[in-house]
């Protein structure tokens, strides 16, 4: 069989450096524009794009010419050189941590995951990003040790 087909659905999640500045709320829909342009442009498709001024998360498909951290590079370096164009001022020392968490996904569940990802700013009413990423963690079975979740 000549072609190649794959299905492969990531969560992905990261967050800013606790020294860089908090992402402007009403800069955030345009840097998830971008990010949705930044994975079209490298082959994937984006599907839900959200967060809060400190961190985001990212529904797309993963592209099967890329590995995994390419893409998360890709998206990491390209959005942050982005966020510094957009508002030298402000943004003159925003970078995302090293880190991320990224999941994969059962593509016939994405619904309350997209539900999920819509409604962060009300989600993290109640809980933290690191309380959240613990659960993520917990809930994919990913071993992991607190102290070094956060720069």
């Amino acid at each position: 069989m000549g072609n190649s087909y794959v299905s492969a659905y990531i969560h992905l999640t990261f967050w800013k450096k606790r020294s860089a500045p908090l992402i402007a709320p009403s800069d955030k829909p345009d840097l998830c524009s971008y990010i949705g342009g930044i994975i079209r442009n490298i082959g994937g498709i984006p599907i839900a794009l959200n967060g809060t001024t400190g961190h985001l998360h990212v529904l797309s498909t993963l592209p099967k010419t890329i590995s995994i951290s390419e893409f998360v590079e890709k998206v990491k370096a390209n959005s942050s050189k982005w966020m510094k164009q957009k508002d030298a001022v402000r943004y003159k020392n925003f970078y995302w941590q090293v880190g991320y968490g990224l999941f994969t996904v059962d593509g016939r569940r994405m619904d309350g995951l997209i539900e999920y990802i819509n409604n962060q700013e009300i989600h993290h009413r109640k809980i933290s990003h690191k309380e959240e990423f613990e659960t993520l963690l917990r809930k994919y079975k990913v071993d992991y040790r607190s102290e070094f979740l956060c720069d």
